[in-house]
């Protein structure tokens, strides 16, 4: 990167009961993959060691098949199909919410409305100039990871949430007052403590920074800004494709997002429905990772 990154503080506020989760084993060993010059059959061994992400890979590789093709059964032949990064997006949609014991209700909702904004991501990537596909998946789907872990260990977290809104403020400001930290330090945390790529981290970590798309961010590099430019957009879409209410953060953030990317307002609203329609279709032709 040409611009020198805020960094990540090492840890968690003294006085916090926080306990960072380890890092899903099959996760670890992909992330380390992933980060070196990565062989196709490490790869598609550690995937076949889980029989639910393997399986989940094979689905997708013969999804995308040309037509009359031979189903592949070959996790290597799968690896190859795809590419490495999309493999590490399902194996981490698959494996990831089993670091977070949430109640199964709880979980679900959390997980599937992540799944959702992850392939939104996917889609607002293709439409400007930037970030890889896959990698804004993976933004997609850890920008909130702090959230479940601030919800095991503060039972009113839900409450706190309703109380921002209520109040007309960002959920990290109060989340701040409340706990002394935030779901997006968190999950700056978090994802730096599973060796995920450091711009990820650090995208998760400023998502919510009140001047991040202000003029006076030069110590930001622009890959992070449009991470989290473009993970606004990517939540909005996800809450209108699953029919839910919109992301108040959207209001506080959404605008100046939208005005760094290069959008006018009734653009950007336009960009959310088209994003929101195209993950319909998606959700329509498969299921996304369980």
């Amino acid at each position: 990167m040409s611009h020198p990154t805020p960094d990540v503080p090492d840890v968690l506020p003294e006085d916090t009961a926080l306990v960072l989760p380890p890092c899903p084993a099959v996760l670890a060993g992909l992330f380390e993959a992933v980060q070196r010059d990565h062989d196709l059959r490490e790869v598609s061994s550690l995937i076949a060691a889980d029989p639910a992400i393997c399986g989940s890979v094979l689905r997708t590789a013969n999804s995308v098949a040309e037509a009359g093709h031979t189903s592949l059964r070959d996790p290597l032949q799968a690896v190859t199909k795809l590419g490495v990064r999309r493999v590490l997006g399902i194996a981490c949609a698959i494996a990831a919410p089993g670091a977070f014991p949430l109640p199964p209700q709880v979980a679900e909702r959390f997980w599937r409305l992540s799944r959702t904004t992850a392939e939104a991501a996917r889609q607002v990537a293709r439409r400007i100039p930037g970030p890889a596909e896959e990698d804004a998946y993976l933004y997609g789907l850890f920008r909130d990871c702090g959230i479940p872990l601030l919800m095991l260990n503060y039972p009113d977290y839900e409450q706190t949430v309703q109380d921002a809104v209520a109040e007309n403020m960002p959920s990290t400001k109060l989340e701040y007052f409340r706990y002394g930290t935030h779901h997006a330090m968190v999950g700056g945390l978090i994802t730096r403590h599973w060796k995920m790529p450091a711009e990820l981290v650090l995208s998760i970590r400023h998502q919510h920074d009140a001047t991040l798309f202000g003029d006076n961010t030069g110590s930001v590099a622009p890959e992070i800004r449009t991470l989290a430019a473009l993970g606004f957009f990517a939540s909005s879409a996800a809450r209108n494709a699953l029919g839910e209410i919109e992301d108040p953060e959207w209001v506080w953030c959404g605008r100046q997002a939208a005005a760094y990317l290069g959008f006018q307002p009734k653009e950007a609203v336009e960009l959310v429905w088209d994003v929101a329609e195209a993950v319909r279709e998606v959700m329509g032709r498969q299921h996304l990772p369980e």
